[in-house]
């Protein structure tokens, strides 16, 4: 058995420069998995039942404006918000169990990650959950103390949970919310079986165009897989006022966010999950850094004259609730 400390030093002596450096491992996917598309084809299995909706506001999606290569190590490279100093906290965190947990040899003395390839979703989610997700909380946590009742909470409840994760950065029930928000971004994970590499490419490209979803009252009442997954994502989004979010499959990242009246979304360049310049744990730092206003990272835009809406005013529908509850939902729908 290895004994810690006998390669590298714990990424707590410099957190900028492992953050700089540790790229997530390649996810190997075995045979017994379900079968990926061949190369340049799109998955016809996503599964999704999102329908046109009246009440889905959004209408188009575009690109986030900034340069998210320069942007992010701007902020991450700055000592004032990222230490290059040893901190007097270790990469496990006692109180919770997390720890930073991605490999970053021979610098950094992390262990190698008990993982086994994905066979299924759950498989699947367990290398989101206890790579990039766990690391990122723990990152976040030493770099903004006053962020250590947040946390990564998986969530459950939705109609298609057979066919996707989903994650939520919330504040801890017990605590108070001093922006008003108790979440404030959002995580959904597909494997790559599901949504493949020509899915996040085709989701990039809608950022260019008009991506308007299917609505009853136009006549449009077919959804593409792009369109379903938008439309999952932001009514995940807005039943949470969670405008900020990421959608990946572990070898793509996209990250994104919902104006404040909700009708546009605007997304980055797809980031690839050995990416080093910056890397992925950068990245997810910055975005959630973003969701909660921090100094120095991105701010959610007002687009042109677009009607803003109170938080509490998030739309429900009948047929939202049903996977929530059934008898609920059929009382709701029986009143007159």
């Amino acid at each position: 058995m290895r004994i810690p400390g006998d390669i590298g030093i714990p990424a707590t002596e410099n957190l900028q420069l492992y953050l700089s450096q540790a790229t997530l491992p390649l996810m190997r996917i075995p045979r017994t998995a379900p079968k990926l598309p061949p190369p340049g084809h799109r998955s016809h299995n996503m599964g999704l039942t999102t329908r046109p909706e009246r009440y889905r506001r959004l209408h188009s999606m575009k690109g986030l404006g900034v340069n998210m290569e320069t942007e992010v190590p701007k902020c991450m490279h700055s000592s004032e918000v990222v230490p290059n100093h040893p901190l007097k906290e270790g990469d496990l965190d006692s109180e919770t169990g997390n720890a930073i947990l991605i490999p970053c040899n021979p610098t950094f003395d992390i262990p190698q990650p008990r993982t086994t390839p994905p066979t299924d979703l759950d498989s699947f989610a367990y290398w989101i959950e206890h790579l990039p997700l766990q690391t990122t909380e723990r990152v976040t946590h030493l770099v903004h103390p006053q962020s250590r009742h947040w946390s990564f909470v998986p969530q459950n409840g939705d109609m298609d949970d057979v066919h996707f994760k989903y994650y939520a950065w919330e504040l801890a029930p017990c605590i108070p919310s001093t922006s008003g928000r108790k979440t404030t971004a959002i995580v959904m994970a597909m494997p790559p079986w599901t949504l493949t590499p020509p899915i996040c490419t085709a989701s990039l490209h809608a950022r260019r165009q008009e991506c308007k979803l299917a609505n009853p009252e136009t006549g449009r009442t077919q959804l593409n897989d792009d369109q379903r997954l938008w439309g999952k994502l932001y009514d995940i989004c807005i039943a949470r006022d969670s405008p900020y979010f990421v959608v990946t499959n572990y070898y793509g990242w996209l990250f994104g966010v919902f104006s404040k009246g909700w009708s546009i979304g605007l997304v980055g360049e797809v980031q690839a999950y050995a990416g080093h310049t910056p890397t992925i744990i950068e990245h997810l730092l910055y975005w959630l850094s973003s969701s909660m206003n921090e100094p120095g990272t991105y701010h959610r835009p007002e687009v042109g004259s677009e009607c803003v809406l109170p938080s509490e005013e998030c739309p429900c529908v009948v047929y939202d609730i049903m996977a929530k509850n059934p008898r609920a939902a059929l009382a709701l729908y029986l009143l007159d």
